[in-house]
């Protein structure tokens, strides 16, 4: 993160932080401290509140002993058990900073920018953030805020900073309607800077780059059907001569919506006269439009347009733009050999999956095996795997009796002339025979692979093992892991290698040598948590849960202290996720909810922990209303998962409200294999709304779904509901 950009946000949104730095002073819960009426019952939220005024005053007193990681945890809870106490967050933003923990302290401070806090210039900045993360929709609703309070100050210099990048936004998300609204304020702020207030300098600066910022206010203004004033901004934006070129293709636009043909394909004449390369296929599209708009026959449209393309692509042959248009007319007119002559061009010069996958299909289609395999090696060494192509091989590897002669010519061929008889091709069909299970025959190709091409063994290895293992063949993935290993190899190599072969060896059933192996990579890169993480994986994955446990404890008091690596913060937000999970598969239900509160903490919007928690919550009948409203969080950001789903089905199944609680859990249901502890949770749902025939199935449907890794007790007691309700 930006050094200065830190420094910004620590001093405007952390301005109130005196409250939380100084020994006394106020505290945003003081109106809390008269003591309590027991007249009635606290309610959820009540109760929350006063859990986080308790929470804010611990913390501020450990704040006070000066140990400021353990009141940040504190301040951070609070914060998060009553919403009226937003003002923490910029204590939080302050302490945060503070310790340099600058990842953290960005998060806090876009709360607070969407909560509470009314700095205009701050609100901007974070907004400016979100773009770059192209977080588009939250820097968008931070800008409006931010227009909306700077409008109500005295000085309003800034909105049509504001409204311009609000403008560029809304275009980026396709909203022109908007976007067009916010130009037509930069364009009046322009003209009236007065109205403003702008001085000289700040009305340079916001008319800086004025050809871009007007052509894409015509270009909003195009897309909403308001073409005289698009064509206005057009020609205001080439006024001084400059990119006359991109002026006739914009004009051609309008004039083509405005019917006038001839007036359209001449500036399109006048583009195309300039050789340009454009970064869409748009001037090619209409060029096509036109020829159809003159209501030309269909084959001569086709005609003529494949004849004035390939004189462009003369004209321009480096434009590959313009190449893939004319390879898909080739191809939708029975042109195939054409076409597949301009993509082997493409492939030829660049990284091209579009050209690599047609390729693929004209070859299958012709059967033509040396074609293919051509192709095939050429995406072997532009990506290192097949995977760019695996929609169009898929019916090959589906059909294996059609491998055979692609094995055969590998097998035979071996003259260097050839450029299919490499590593790369035999790589590629190896790949394939894995695929297609032909295990016997990967070897083979593998095999001929090393022998044609010695100086990568470690990369074809490392390939051919990954591939097994991806392919349920850990026990053959370990070997060849080994193999690798074997080979003259650094040290950073090797711990890779160890961590893939740990991984095969514990789903081949040896758990103590995979634990073995991942300790001999740790030692050789002790720095690394995703290393550590891998020997608590192996024995959580062994359900040896009390040593899993112990090592994930182990990899926090080592790693927990570094908060400048983004990549260690998210390995260890997953160690106590797995936290969590083993407590809560032994019914340690307060260490599992503190697991997931760290992650909240720490990551006060990850919804995978809001639902995790919501769940625990809702499972034991607690804290039910917060807990709904941070599973529905987790269902809007991700309406098709189905744990989430479940998660607020069962949340509404203890709230009582048995209809919704059957359509959420239907839903999360939905799927091929329905999980067998939802399909538990909709039996007990249908029940409860009387549906005893439907809990039945639903009920059977689960057993049939528990495997032997389910936790036993589960199936006891769907047996026993079935036994109950069959004694009826």
């Amino acid at each position: 993160m930006n050094h200065q950009f830190s420094i910004r946000i620590l001093a405007i949104l952390a301005s109130a932080c005196a409250s939380a730095l100084a020994d006394t002073g106020s505290s945003p819960f003081e109106d809390l401290a008269e003591p309590l009426k027991n007249e009635q019952r606290r309610t959820e939220v009540e109760q929350d509140r006063v859990r986080s005024s308790a929470l804010f005053s611990y913390g501020r007193m450990l704040f006070q002993r000066r140990e400021f990681p353990e009141a940040l945890r504190y301040y951070q809870r609070a914060v998060r058990y009553d919403s009226a106490a937003a003002t923490i967050l910029q204590d939080i933003v302050a302490l945060a900073f503070q310790l340099q923990r600058n990842d953290e302290g960005i998060r806090y401070a876009l709360l607070a920018a969407e909560k509470n806090t009314q700095d205009p210039v701050a609100i901007t900045q974070l907004a400016a953030f979100l773009t770059k993360q192209q977080d588009y929709q939250r820097a968008l609703k931070l800008h409006e805020k931010s227009v909306a309070i700077s409008a109500k100050l005295e000085d309003k210099t800034e909105i049509p900073f504001q409204r311009l990048d609000m403008a560029r936004l809304y275009f980026l998300t396709e909203d022109f309607e908007k976007s067009a609204e916010c130009f037509t304020e930069v364009m009046e702020a322009l003209e009236f800077p007065e109205k403003y207030g702008l001085n000289e300098t700040q009305v340079k600066r916001l008319s800086e780059s004025p050809q871009q910022t007007i052509g894409l206010f015509g270009e909003a203004l195009f897309h909403i059907g308001r073409l005289d004033e698009a064509l206005a901004m057009f020609q205001k934006a080439h006024a001084d001569g400059a990119d006359e070129t991109l002026l006739s293709f914009r004009l051609a636009k309008i004039h083509f919506k405005n019917g006038k043909s001839a007036k359209a394909m001449e500036q399109l004449e006048n583009y195309f006269a300039a050789h340009p390369t454009p970064g869409t296929n748009a001037p090619y599209q209409l060029f096509a439009d036109l020829l159809t708009q003159n209501n030309q026959e269909e084959s001569q449209v086709a005609e003529q347009l494949i004849t004035k393309l390939e004189h462009l692509l003369e004209s321009t042959p480096n434009n590959s733009v313009l190449a893939y248009f004319l390879a898909k007319q080739l191809i939708a007119n029975d042109r195939v050999d054409q076409a597949k002559t301009i993509y082997l061009k493409l492939v030829d010069s660049e990284l091209s999956a579009g050209a690599l996958q047609t390729l693929v299909t004209i070859h299958l289609q012709q059967q033509d095996t040396h074609g293919l395999l051509s192709v095939l090696r050429q995406t072997i060494q532009k990506t290192g795997s097949l995977d760019l192509v695996q929609d169009q091989i898929q019916p090959l590897i589906e059909q294996p009796e059609k491998l055979e002669p692609f094995f055969e010519h590998l097998k035979k061929s071996s003259k260097k002339d050839d450029p299919t008889a490499d590593a790369a091709t035999a790589i590629s069909v190896g790949l394939l025979a894995i695929q297609a299970q032909r295990f016997d025959l990967a070897e083979e190709m593998f095999l001929i692979a090393l022998d044609r091409n010695k100086d990568s063994a470690i990369q074809t290895l490392t390939t051919w093992g990954l591939r097994l293992f991806a392919a349920d063949q850990p026990d053959r993935a370990a070997d060849i892991f080994q193999r690798a290993i074997d080979c003259d190899v650094e040290e950073n190599n090797v711990a890779v290698l160890l961590y893939y072969q740990s991984a095969a060896l514990e789903f081949s059933g040896k758990t103590d040598k995979a634990v073995d192996k991942a300790r001999a990579a740790v030692a050789l890169q002790p720095e690394s948590p995703q290393l550590s993480n891998r020997i608590a994986w192996i024995l959580y994955h062994a359900k040896r849960y009390q040593a899993a446990e112990n090592e994930y404890e182990q990899v926090l008091r080592t790693f927990d202290k570094n908060h400048g690596s983004s990549d260690v913060r998210t390995h260890l937000r997953e160690t106590r996720l797995v936290l969590s999970a083993i407590c809560a598969q032994q019914e340690r239900w307060n260490e599992a909810e503190e697991w997931l509160e760290q992650v909240l903490d720490e990551f006060p919007e990850d919804i995978g922990a809001m639902n995790d928690l919501g769940y625990l919550w809702a499972d034991q009948g607690k804290r039910l209303n917060r807990a709904l409203q941070m599973i529905q969080r987790a269902v809007a950001s991700e309406p098709d998962n189905p744990a989430y789903r479940d998660s607020l089905g069962w949340v509404y199944f203890r709230l009582g409200e048995f209809p919704s609680a059957v359509r959420e859990l239907e839903k999360a249901c939905a799927t091929e294999i329905p999980d067998a502890i939802i399909l538990d949770h909709l039996g007990d749902a249908y029940q409860a709304a009387n549906h005893p025939q439907k809990a039945i199935l639903a009920w059977k449907r689960a057993i049939d779904g528990f495997t032997d890794s389910t936790n036993p007790n589960w199936l006891e007691k769907v047996k026993i509901k079935i036994r109950q309700f069959d004694s009826k």
